[in-house]
């Protein structure tokens, strides 16, 4: 592995104009420095698309890309990976952020450990400025209103069992790819919960998995965010689920995960 090797970092975009320079400036400020930002907008009808361009002028590792509307956030990524040259991959939401050490320490980590995905905790903000973070494997199910946070240290586990957690709601944390395993870095075009069915395949494709609690990844509760705007698109839901059995049962997994689903 080279000792600073090349982070793509994707952006998928929707009318984000009040958050998307906080967003590419927390990229901006990492001490880890070799990298791409990869914005995608979804055709929005604000001006992100112009502050992506104007952002870009000075900053030559920015590129804006715009492609018309889909509504479907698997989509948009999917294009940003297409145009990714890095060993390791990050997708961010437009309206979050990370940390200012983010990238210096998961490289590090990545270069110490032969592990496939790095799991952060997440820092959930709320309008009123308080927040909560959460990240690690819980004893019980995950309510965010009323967990505490569980940190997982250096903390590594197989990807069967990440699949396993995540199906019984127990595990949390935002991944930050190797691109080893760019074969299954993709997302599922077919519904807008997409991500919930691709997250749970990259996991169960994943060797091993690493927990980290040095840095955090901060998710805004922000309604307009292409990938958080939901209320439409409960109907696909049951489709996701029904995919994720289907996944269950190719891989041999026990009858009661099968049926938790």
């Amino acid at each position: 592995m080279e000792k600073n090797p090349l982070v793509s970092i994707i952006i998928p975009c929707y009318n984000a104009e009040n958050f998307i320079e906080n967003c590419i400036n927390s990229i901006i400020n990492q001490t880890y420095i070799n990298y791409e930002i990869i914005c995608v907008d979804d055709g929005s009808t604000d001006n992100t698309l112009k502050i992506l361009k104007n952002l870009s002028i000075n900053n030559s590792r920015l590129k804006a890309y715009s492609i018309n509307h889909t509504g479907i956030p698997s989509v948009v990524k999917n294009y940003g990976l297409k145009l990714a040259k890095g060993e390791f991959l990050l997708i961010l939401d437009s309206d979050d952020m990370i940390t200012e050490y983010f990238l210096e320490k998961g490289i590090k980590y990545f270069q110490d450990n032969l592990v496939d995905i790095i799991l952060y905790p997440v820092k959930f903000m709320f309008s009123n400025n308080n927040y909560k973070i959460i990240g690690g494997i819980y004893n019980n199910s995950l309510n965010i209103s009323d967990v505490n946070y569980l940190g997982a240290t250096n903390k590594i586990i197989s990807g069967r069992d990440a699949f396993r957690f995540s199906i019984y709601n127990k595990l949390i944390g935002f991944p930050f790819y190797k691109k080893t395993i760019d074969k299954i870095i993709n997302f599922n075009e077919e519904s807008f919960n997409g991500d919930e069915y691709s997250f749970r395949e990259h996991l169960l494709q994943a060797k091993k998995i690493a927990f980290i609690d040095t840095e955090f990844y901060v998710y805004n509760f922000n309604q307009e965010s292409i990938t958080k705007k939901i209320g439409v698109h409960h109907w696909d839901t049951w489709k996701t689920w029904f995919n994720l059995e289907k996944l269950a049962q190719k891989h041999n997994y026990e009858k009661k995960l099968i049926k938790k689903i």
